[in-house]
């Protein structure tokens, strides 16, 4: 078969290692060997190749990638962007020996096509203590300051550009006792603030949180209450201590 090495730039022999510049003359076939890889159909005439779905390169030798909607890229026009899809989604890199995506970190899915809290063991996600959920299930989750249902409608129209990702970025919904961005650190008790009755506040803002325990570190002066500011077992930092020395 024919053969190539580096050329120029202008079909000369030259060292940018592009395969530009062909060692046989005249060329009388496509490239590979055999011609295409027998991955695609040769052109008689301009002795290039079409590769078959699922192969690419000029010999149709290396495979190619799923394809996705682009993270990152330039818009196609005023006010539209995200809506080319690229090999990998353009946050990975394709392995063309086996036509596999590696996601960059925080990627995942067959195309990079998502992003969020789903890691490289599915099991360890939200550090097994909540549910990885898309931004529109999570909208639906949402609930207000008193912790009653206020679902919120994310993505609900597919031509919407400002909601395009609401099945491609994932958070975690934290089970109970949980909290964080990956649901690893341990919630303390919510208690009444003493000198404000109607404002509630994380050990009672009259303490510091233990993510690792989940008991609150109360700050001198303060203990555990039952609620309503005297004695009691919350653990809320909610109750005023009768200090010698102090009123």
């Amino acid at each position: 078969g024919d053969e190539y090495a580096g050329s120029d730039g202008y079909a000369g022999s030259g060292d940018r290692g592009d395969c530009g510049y062909a060692l046989t003359s005249p060329i009388t076939t496509c490239p590979g060997d055999p011609p295409c890889s027998d991955r695609g159909v040769c052109d008689p005439t301009t002795l290039r190749c079409t590769c078959e779905e699922g192969f690419t390169g000029g010999d149709c030798s290396l495979r190619t990638c799923a394809r996705g909607l682009a993270w990152f890229g330039y818009p196609s026009s005023n006010d539209v962007a995200h809506d080319v899809e690229m090999e990998c989604s353009n946050m990975g890199i394709c392995h063309r020996t086996v036509g596999e995506c590696t996601c960059n970190d925080g990627f995942f899915g067959g195309a990079c096509e998502f992003m969020g809290c789903v890691g490289e063991d599915p099991e360890k996600s939200c550090s097994g203590h909540g549910t990885c959920l898309s931004m529109r299930e999570l909208g639906l989750l949402h609930e207000d300051a008193d912790g009653l249902s206020l679902p919120i409608t994310y993505g609900s129209d597919p031509n919407g550009a400002g909601t395009w990702d609401a099945d491609r970025i994932f958070g975690c919904s934290c089970d109970g006792g949980f909290e964080g961005y990956d649901c690893h650190l341990r919630t303390c008790t919510v208690g009444a603030n003493p000198e404000i009755a109607t404002s509630f506040h994380t050990c009672s803002d009259r303490g510091v949180c233990d993510h690792d325990t989940g008991k609150c570190k109360c700050f001198s002066g303060w203990g555990s209450s039952d609620g309503s500011g005297s004695l009691g077992p919350n653990n809320d930092c909610g109750h005023r201590l009768k200090l010698r020395g102090y009123p």
